[in-house]
């Protein structure tokens, strides 16, 4: 996961109206496993302060959730973007798919 960079969603963007200000990142995943790994299996939340972050897409923006098949050994990046508070403090939490073991990038 890059550093998060400030963002400001276009016009029509789909964003968590509680946050004046968002930063955007750039997500990689490789697939270390012998089998495909849809990428829509892994889910996102994040933090900022006290308040949870449901994100911004903006397709205008290249920011969405991808949906492409990842084959054994490849990689796949994508664009996500986050509402944060004053502070800029998030934390993202990454689980590959519901119920397993979650990562958290500061």
């Amino acid at each position: 996961m890059s550093k998060p960079q400030p963002f400001q969603p276009s016009p029509y963007a789909a964003s968590d109206t509680k946050f004046k200000k968002f930063v955007i990142v750039d997500v990689t995943l490789k697939n270390g496993s012998k089998e495909p790994y849809n990428a829509m299996t892994l889910t996102t939340t994040a933090t900022s302060g006290d308040k949870q972050s449901d994100g911004a897409f903006d397709t205008e923006k290249g920011v969405d959730l991808p949906t492409a098949d990842i084959l054994p050994g490849k990689t796949l990046t994508w664009k996500q973007a986050y509402g944060v508070d004053a502070t800029g403090d998030l934390v993202i939490a990454v689980e590959n798919g519901f119920g397993n073991a979650k990562g958290y990038y500061k």
